[in-house]
């Protein structure tokens, strides 16, 4: 299964009830991801009185403070080179739908459910509700839709307007007890 850690309790033949992917030994994310976290330096200090416990994994780490200058520049080049990774694995997929001819008739939509930290106010994690955690990356590429390059920032968007955005796009009828509303409008000049 690839994301073992939501469902790790079916290896045990018990309930596979949704559980938090980062606990425990159970790989998340596949084995490139794997690969690529055994390359970052370890970090072995805690806060206990921010945490609740001194063995969580780093990226459960809310607040840490009491870093020096050295960490949180560690902090910042483990977030950038996942960030590289995830934008060369985008390209891969992007590439292939070049190659496939299909690109021009495919909306490829990339987001998150949160943004994170990134140090600012010396936070590590996506948890606060500081801007840099609550925005969201909403990136669209349809080709001969959407110009290539084109930014607003003046519209509010919420993850309930993908699935109308989608269903209006491939002309599928939506539900009429629904939340969101389609985007279409606003990302089609």
């Amino acid at each position: 299964m690839f994301f073992r850690g939501h469902w790790r309790k079916k290896e045990d033949n018990q309930n596979a009830q949704p559980q938090n992917f980062s606990q425990g030994k159970y790989a998340c994310h596949g084995r490139r991801v794997g690969k690529l976290f055994r390359q970052i330096p370890q970090q072995t200090k805690y806060p206990v009185h921010l945490c609740g416990s001194a063995d969580l994994p780093r990226h459960e780490l809310l607040l840490s403070r009491d870093w020096g200058e050295s960490e949180w520049r560690a902090y910042l080049w483990n977030y950038y080179r996942m960030t590289e990774r995830v934008d060369a694995e985008i390209d891969r997929v992007l590439q292939a739908l070049d190659a496939s001819g299909l690109a021009d008739n495919t909306l490829v939509l990339f987001t998150s459910d949160h943004g994170d930290g990134v140090a600012s106010h010396r936070c590590t994690a996506k948890l606060s509700l500081y801007e840099e955690a609550v925005r969201i990356p909403f990136i669209i590429r349809w080709p001969k839709r959407i110009p290539a390059g084109r930014v607003d920032s003046s519209h509010l968007i919420s993850q309930l307007d993908v699935l109308p955005t989608f269903c209006e796009v491939a002309g599928i009828p939506m539900l009429p007890i629904r939340h969101g509303q389609s985007l279409r409008t606003i990302i089609e000049p």
